[in-house]
């Protein structure tokens, strides 16, 4: 017995979108590749400003972590606690704050800046 069967296909459409400010317009950087094996277009935009590392903060690595971290500060100078917090330790994850400045050009991989304190500009 031959069942046919009918399918309705729908079109997808598929977007990738980004705001780019004028300053990284003007330093991007970009490839376009064609993988040989997928025959796939690869596009690469590629921009590097300048910036500075400014702050560098943790948090726990999920509510379980977090749930830990509660207990292990309630539990701090606890001594018969002091193994269980030895043997289970807080994963923490870890983030960089950056300042970036986009409108410096430059090609130099590190630029240096000397900050004069007091001078109004």
């Amino acid at each position: 017995m031959n069942d046919i069967k009918e399918i309705k296909l729908k079109k997808f459409e598929f977007v990738l979108q980004q705001r780019v400010s004028q300053e990284m317009v003007n330093n991007l950087q970009t490839d376009v590749v064609v993988d040989q094996i997928t025959k796939d277009l690869i596009l690469t935009l590629r921009h590097r400003p300048y910036g500075e590392i400014i702050d560098k903060i943790k948090y726990p690595d999920g509510w379980k972590e977090a749930l830990k971290e509660a207990f292990f500060n309630w539990a701090n100078g606890r001594n018969y606690l002091k193994k269980f917090i030895a043997k289970h330790p807080i994963k923490y994850v870890k983030y960089d704050i950056a300042a970036f400045y986009p409108s410096i050009p430059g090609e130099e991989n590190v630029m240096t800046f000397m900050q004069i304190r007091g001078w109004d500009t």
